[in-house]
């Protein structure tokens, strides 16, 4: 358990499935039914009710609080504040020890209640850092630039 606490061994997940469980924490502690088949032939499926993964809003809203704040000191390189949570997953592949740089995200979006979650995976870097800087000279640039996300109000 220590192992898996600290982010040591084996990581069994997905960008997707990561963000996934962020968005999860963004929405308060409700894991909402993924969107990936809207219609089956010509019967449209309706949007069902959500997953709560925290027995109390607080503990979302502490997450959030605690991906902002880590986020913080990065407010100069992202231009915006988000929340955000950084990974350096190890695996072993064909006998070769990798590290994999990860930097989830989320940030409200522009307009409508709501976020946008971003989970961004370097392959066979050195750390995390390649996925924040990633995240800040291009996909929050980009986000922004669409309409897409604002920052935290500080």
């Amino acid at each position: 358990v220590s192992g898996m606490a600290w982010g040591q061994g084996e990581l069994i997940a997905t960008p997707a499935s990561v963000a996934r469980m962020a968005a999860g924490v963004a929405n308060n502690g409700v894991l909402m039914p993924n969107r990936y088949v809207m219609q089956i032939s010509d019967s449209t499926l309706g949007l069902g009710e959500g997953i709560r993964i925290a027995k109390d809003t607080q503990y979302a809203q502490l997450l959030t609080s605690y991906m902002t704040q880590q986020s913080a000191n990065r407010r100069s390189t992202f231009g915006i504040p988000v929340a955000g949570k950084t990974g350096t997953p190890e695996r072993i592949w064909k006998g070769r020890r990798i590290n994999d740089g990860w930097y989830v995200f989320f940030a409200p979006k522009q307009s409508g209640g709501g976020h946008v979650v971003v989970c961004i995976r370097v392959e066979g870097t050195r750390g995390s850092s390649s996925a924040v800087r990633l995240a800040g000279r291009h996909v929050i640039p980009q986000l922004q630039a669409l309409g897409y996300i604002k920052g935290f109000a500080p």
